[in-house]
């Protein structure tokens, strides 16, 4: 708009100044100031057309920034989103370690308490036991000591039982042409009571042996 003004002045100072002046040198004027306007005229198309051609290269410039940054958002926004799925993905599965782990925890603290119950039970009757024991031992010594009374009243019974054997019966040696049947004879006994005395299934004997035989009055 301002270069057109500035045209239009020259045009205007011309047709002003056409009055006062020869037709020869106006026109020559007119046509300088024609061309000098015609020049401008071109001169500013071109300016127009460079312009023009700035403004579709930046036009361009601006969608292929626009695509590249359209492209960046896109790729940035599916970059932090399969991050954050990753993220939540491992969320998830923390959540379920930790239910899992709650899930553990309570179970182990079930069995504790179990155990705790089963502890205090055998606690009672470990204690039961060790009462019993005692009284068990209690009564083994008890025993021991009737035990020692028996042994000893046993050993006195043996002793008299001894005394009471050697006083009883005696030792024969057997001589050639003695059998159990003469033996019992003479001694005024059986076979039998021979056989018990010295422990004996048969009738065997061996001269010179040693068998008891019962003592009588000969």
């Amino acid at each position: 708009m301002r270069q057109l003004s500035a045209l239009l002045i020259p045009l205007l100072f011309v047709g002003c100044t056409s009055i006062n002046s020869s037709p020869k040198s106006e026109r020559e004027k007119v046509e300088m100031t024609l061309n000098k306007v015609r020049t401008d005229i071109e001169d500013i198309k071109h300016d127009l057309n460079t312009y023009e051609i700035e403004h579709h290269i930046l036009e361009g410039k601006l969608s292929d920034q626009e695509q590249s940054l359209s492209s960046l958002q896109r790729d940035t926004i599916e970059s932090y989103s399969s991050k954050l799925d990753a993220v939540l993905g491992e969320l998830s599965a923390l959540h379920t370690d930790i239910d899992s782990v709650k899930k553990k925890q309570k179970q182990l603290l079930g069995d504790i308490s179990e155990l705790s119950s089963h502890s205090n039970d055998t606690t009672n009757a470990l204690t039961q036991y060790k009462g019993k024991i005692e009284a068990l031992e209690k009564l083994i010594e008890a025993q021991e000591g009737k035990f020692a009374q028996i042994a000893g009243l046993k050993n006195t019974l043996n002793e008299i039982a001894e005394f009471h054997k050697a006083n009883q019966y005696k030792q024969y040696v057997v001589r050639t042409g003695d059998s159990l049947e003469k033996i019992a004879k003479k001694f005024h006994t059986s076979v039998e009571e021979i056989k018990r005395i010295n422990n004996r299934t048969n009738d065997l004997i061996i001269v010179g042996e040693e068998i008891q035989v019962p003592v009588t009055n000969e």
